[in-house]
Parts: C-alpha cells; structure tokens; sequence
C-alpha cells in the first residue's frame, strides 16, 4: 500500500473485467462509513445451497 496523506486507498483487478459491481456502505452509530462491502455477483444467490 502507498501512503497518500490523510487517506488509503485499496486497489485490485477483481478477476471479472471490466463492469458495474454493486457496493453498500455501513454506517456506524455517529454516522460515519466503517464498512464497504462489494458483491462481485459470484454467487447465483438464487439457486446457493445453504
């Protein structure tokens, strides 16, 4: 990881191409981001097993 200043960054090749990949933030009790989770739509969520 680089160092940027006051901020980081996190880069990687998500082994799909190029496309759009749905992400959702999660906010903790004063509001701010503490979470980004991005679904890479690996899974067929409507046939998975559990």
């Amino acid at each position: 990881m680089q160092p940027l200043g006051e901020v980081n960054v996190a880069m990687f090749h998500s082994g799909w191409g190029d496309g759009f990949y749905a992400s959702y933030f999660g906010y903790d009790a004063d509001g701010n981001v503490a979470a980004l989770v991005t679904d890479f739509a690996t899974i067929d969520w409507a046939t998975a097993k559990w």
